[in-house]
């Protein structure tokens, strides 16, 4: 066996040195650039421009596609942006009251073009696409430029700043304000309060009402759902937390324990440090006494002796 290893090494050996010796030679080919970009960067640096790397490219557009989102943000209504609630019916054109009746039909009628738009192009999830009342036709909503409605909005907050410098509404006014007019949710619109007829009240309220136990049966589901979430996913951290609990709490009840019976020994320690010297005393006397005592009964017993001897001699 060892004799047929050696032959398959040797054989092994003999054919690794037939192989040719290994050439390390190589060749760098590098292409030539003959072709210079014409770009504003080439062009600026006076050098020729290389070619982008794919990582700059998909930067370049992540943060294009970025901006066309916010731009885009930026054209919605408040309403929209805010994420606000909206209206689920469409009133008529006087849903905006105005002292000019032809102004106040042009804010209504625009009004009513960008509630039909956001309820079109940006709908609430779970609640039916707003319509327009049937025989109606209503105008789709204007494109406006971005300069224009910046210019827009420049001129209103002008406005309101010399309107608010110029004035000052104190809070009873406000309170007035409001209490004269009155939002009556079935016809979406408000109100002068003194023109409010009881039944319009009632049923004010009674939608209000109505909206309130819906929200209220709706998060009430909706926290029932969160808490079992919670239960399943917390669940083991909450047994956990009774376990700990309840160590600490028998932790806290001996550490007590423990502090009571130093303070009970603590006392006990000074008054017996307090108490030895009068021991030590009262042993002392009482040794004393006792070695008199004995010297006394030696004396005796010594002087009986001394007579027995006496005794016994003169017998």
């Amino acid at each position: 066996r060892k004799a047929a290893e050696r032959s398959l090494r040797e054989q092994l050996a003999r054919k690794l040195a037939s192989l040719p010796e290994p050439k390390n030679e190589f060749e760098i080919v590098v292409p030539e650039q003959t072709a210079v970009l014409d770009t504003p960067v080439a062009r600026d640096a006076g050098t020729s421009a290389t070619i982008e790397d794919q990582a700059d490219v998909e930067r370049r557009m992540e943060q294009l596609r970025v901006r066309e989102m916010e731009d885009e943000l930026r054209r919605r209504s408040q309403s929209v942006q805010r994420n606000l609630p909206r209206p689920t019916r469409l009133g008529g054109s006087d849903i905006v009251a105005a002292g000019d009746e032809h102004v106040a039909r042009l804010i209504g009628d625009e009004m009513r073009r960008m509630i039909l738009h956001d309820a079109r192009k940006h709908p609430v999830a779970g609640v039916p696409v707003l319509r327009a009342p049937s025989g109606t036709h209503i105008d789709s909503l204007e494109h406006i430029p971005d300069e224009r409605l910046l210019q827009a909005r420049d001129l209103i907050l002008a406005e309101t700043e010399a309107s608010d410098a110029s004035m000052e509404i104190s809070e009873d006014t406000w309170r007035l304000a409001e209490e004269s007019e009155t939002w009556l949710g079935p016809s979406l619109r408000f109100q002068p309060t003194s023109s409010v007829t009881p039944v319009q009240f009632i049923a004010k309220y009674r939608m209000e009402l109505d909206a309130r136990r819906e929200l209220m049966a709706q998060e009430a589901g909706r926290a029932t759902k969160v808490e079992k979430k919670l239960s399943v996913v917390l669940g083991g951290y909450q047994a956990r937390g009774k376990l700990l609990s309840k160590k600490i709490a028998k932790a806290y009840g001996d550490f007590e324990q423990a502090k009571l019976d130093t303070q009970a020994f603590s006392a006990l320690y000074a008054s017996e440090q307090a108490a030895i010297p009068a021991r030590i005393e009262k042993a002392q006397g009482e040794l004393r006494v006792v070695e008199a005592m004995e010297r006394s009964l030696q004396a005796e017993y010594r002087e009986l002796v001394e007579r027995r001897d006496a005794l016994v001699s003169r017998g």
